[in-house]
């Protein structure tokens, strides 16, 4: 995987995408702040065929394989979006590298073709 970093402060999810996907950062659009969730999740599905679960952090449960960590930076950014795997931080696309004081939610996707 070819790791992305932002180019903004609020480009942190476009970042992760673009890892995640081995996309370019200019091939994910930029998502409104208000309706984001709505946006991703309707553009994934049809660009890639990705349904987009958001989950909420519960006991010591973690998502297999790769997903988004979404939560609190140190920097006191509110949502802030690193990779991870099952155990640990992968990439924090800030160029400070700080990761998460808190995790709020993860995200996680599923290719339709795996659900049939």
């Amino acid at each position: 995987m070819r790791l992305i970093d932002q180019k903004t402060d609020e480009g942190c999810f476009q970042a992760c995408l673009a890892s995640l996907l081995g996309a370019e950062l200019g091939d994910i659009p930029e998502f409104s702040n208000e309706s984001w969730a709505t946006e991703i999740t309707d553009w994934l599905l049809a660009e890639h065929g990705l349904q987009t679960l958001f989950i909420t952090v519960f006991n010591d449960w973690l998502p297999y394989n790769w997903f988004l960590k979404i939560g609190k930076s140190p920097r006191g950014e509110c949502c802030h979006a690193v990779i991870s795997r099952r155990y640990g931080l992968d990439h924090d696309p800030h160029p400070s590298r700080e990761g998460l004081e808190t995790v709020e939610y993860y995200v996680v996707f599923i290719p339709l073709a795996s659900l049939s």
